[in-house]
């Protein structure tokens, strides 16, 4: 399985042959096709967020995507904001910037790589925090049981739950060690 950047794909590749190729993937979330067949390459031919896809064969098995965020400073426990604001004053601050575990997925066929992919996504955003800081990454993650675990696996705290209940907002505390 080779990994590349959409933004890699789009500039050595004819578009019409990724927008095929995207087209073909299916997972099992409606709204994760449709992020990822109308918006995807929309929002990284305008910078909004990454996405980065596994190739297997000649077809795309998984992707994930990246992108810059915010969360409300009470949102989060004090203890983890007193960890990443302990020497600054932040009374003023309402909001603290966060990386967005934006989408992942696998293509329906595939066999269970969701640590795969999570362990792809972290190590891309901790490879980006050393360069540039940050201390916090978030996830809206389905409500079901199997997908909260698999975050909970990688230290994401939940932190609340959309009105529906459908989705779980968690979030992970970026240590200085990975």
């Amino acid at each position: 399985m080779q990994t590349y950047s959409l933004g890699e794909l789009l500039h050595f590749h004819q578009k019409e042959k990724i927008e095929k190729k995207i087209k073909d993937f299916r997972c099992k979330d409606k709204s994760i096709n449709h992020f990822f067949t109308k918006k995807a390459i929309i929002f990284e031919e305008k910078h909004i967020c990454r996405t980065y896809i596994n190739w297997e064969a000649d077809s795309i098995d998984s992707f994930f995507s990246i992108a810059m965020g915010i969360i409300a400073k009470e949102s989060i426990k004090k203890e983890t904001a007193k960890l990443i604001f302990d020497s600054i004053n932040t009374k003023q601050k309402t909001h603290i910037p966060v990386f967005l575990l934006a989408q992942l997925a696998k293509r329906m066929e595939s066999k269970s790589i969701g640590n795969t992919l999570v362990n792809q996504a972290m190590g891309l955003i901790y490879e980006i925090q050393s360069r540039i800081g940050g201390a916090l990454i978030v996830v809206d993650a389905i409500n079901q049981e199997k997908i909260i675990k698999l975050y909970r696996e990688f230290d994401f705290q939940e932190i609340e739950e959309s009105k529906d209940k459908k989705i779980v907002k968690m979030m992970h505390y970026i240590s200085t060690a990975l």
